[in-house]
C-alpha cells in the first residue's frame, strides 16, 4: 500500500518517475495500471522511485491509520498540469475458482486458499506540462498482471468425490 500510494502522489504531482513495477496480479483497490510494488530478495531489488524535478524542495508527509495509508506532498506550486489518460486494457485472461475436496476439514466446511484474479495487460499515459504548456513528461506506464486461479478446500462428506478431487465450475 505504501509504495502504490506514494507512487500515485508523485505521479499526480507531476514528478519524474524513475522506477516503478506493477504487482504480479491486479489488486482491485488500486487504479488499473497505477500500482507500484517493492521487493527485496537477496540481491534482487525491485523498487519505486521518483525525482523532485521542480526547482523547489518538497515535504512528504506519510499518515498511517487503521487499514489506510496516505501520503501528502507539499511544495511551492510551479504551474504544472498533470493529465492521466484512461487505461488501455488488453490480453485479458479470465480466472475462476477451483474446489478441492479434502478429509482435513469437517464435512461441508470451506477454507479459501486463494482468491481468483483475472490476468491482463494495461498501459496508462501521463502528460505533464509546465505553466506555459510545454511538455515536461510524457510517460506510459505498462503493466502485466498474471491470472491467479482461486482455490477453496471443501470438507468432504460420504457422498462427495474422493479427497484430492478438484472441480472447476466456470472454467
Amino acid at each position: 500500500s505504501c509504495s502504490t500510494t506514494l507512487f500515485n502522489a508523485a505521479l499526480r504531482a507531476g514528478f519524474d518517475i524513475t522506477e516503478r513495477r506493477n504487482h504480479a496480479y491486479f489488486i482491485d483497490r488500486y487504479p488499473v495500471g497505477l500500482d507500484a510494488t517493492i521487493w527485496i530478495n537477496g540481491r534482487y531489488v525491485q523498487t519505486m522511485s521518483f525525482i523532485n524535478d521542480s526547482q523547489y524542495p518538497i515535504l512528504i508527509r506519510g499518515i498511517n491509520r487503521d487499514g489506510a495509508v496516505t501520503f501528502q506532498i507539499f511544495g511551492v506550486p510551479d504551474g504544472r498540469q498533470v493529465r492521466i489518460m484512461e487505461p488501455r486494457v488488453w490480453d485479458e485472461k479470465a480466472a475462476w475458482t477451483r474446489y478441492e475436496y479434502t478429509n482435513e476439514l469437517p464435512e461441508g466446511r470451506r477454507q479459501r486458499l486463494e482468491y481468483a484474479f483475472d490476468g491482463f495487460r494495461s498501459s496508462v499515459r501521463r502528460v505533464v506540462t509546465d505553466a506555459n504548456g510545454v511538455v515536461i513528461h510524457d510517460d506510459t506506464f505498462r503493466s502485466g498482471y498474471r491470472r491467479v486461479l482461486g482455490h477453496i478446500l471443501v470438507g468432504r462428506g460420504p457422498d462427495d468425490p474422493p479427497a484430492g478431487t478438484i472441480e472447476e465450475p466456470g472454467k
